[in-house]
């Protein structure tokens, strides 16, 4: 991913990171999959997000992932997950059966570890950040750690 950096009023701002299936833009074609550019027009404008708690999927006694939730800026996530849902199953793919969870992936693990103590801590973060862009990965597994590859990015309106 990108690093952090800091706009012209000293603000904290990065990019949100989505996988290939949370993103508009994918369509079916003969051969495989073609990407069409979607607009900052049609992502809106850029927006802050607050991190709040830590949290584990698919559990917190099987974790094979640690991550941190978010609260405030939640809803402007949900509403970038439903607009690359609705063109995800435009394109043909199958519809996203399990609840869009905004979060920040902090951790791996593998294999799967119980994150009971760390999450029965009760931390709480209030990390604050502004999102000023979208990204769209390729994951590469498979023979060693994963890779991502930036697809495309979309700069959100001011």
């Amino acid at each position: 991913g990108q690093p952090a950096r800091e706009d012209q009023a000293g603000q904290e701002v990065s990019p949100l990171t989505l996988p290939v299936a949370m993103i508009a833009g994918l369509r079916r074609r003969a051969g495989g999959i073609a990407l069409m550019r979607p607009s900052a027009a049609t992502c809106g404008p850029r927006f802050n997000v607050r991190f709040n708690e830590l949290g584990a999927f698919p559990s917190p006694g099987r974790a094979r992932i640690l991550w941190l939730g978010v609260d405030e800026g939640a809803e402007r996530m949900a509403q970038l997950g439903a607009i690359a849902e609705a063109a995800a199953r435009i394109a043909g793919f199958a519809a996203e059966t399990r609840e869009l969870k905004p979060h920040l992936t902090l951790s791996r693990i593998d294999p799967p570890a119980s994150v009971r103590a760390l999450l029965g801590s009760k931390l709480r973060f209030g990390t604050r950040m502004t999102v000023d862009s979208v990204i769209l990965y390729r994951s590469r597994l498979g023979g060693g750690p994963a890779r991502y590859e930036e697809i495309v990015r979309i700069a959100l309106g001011r």
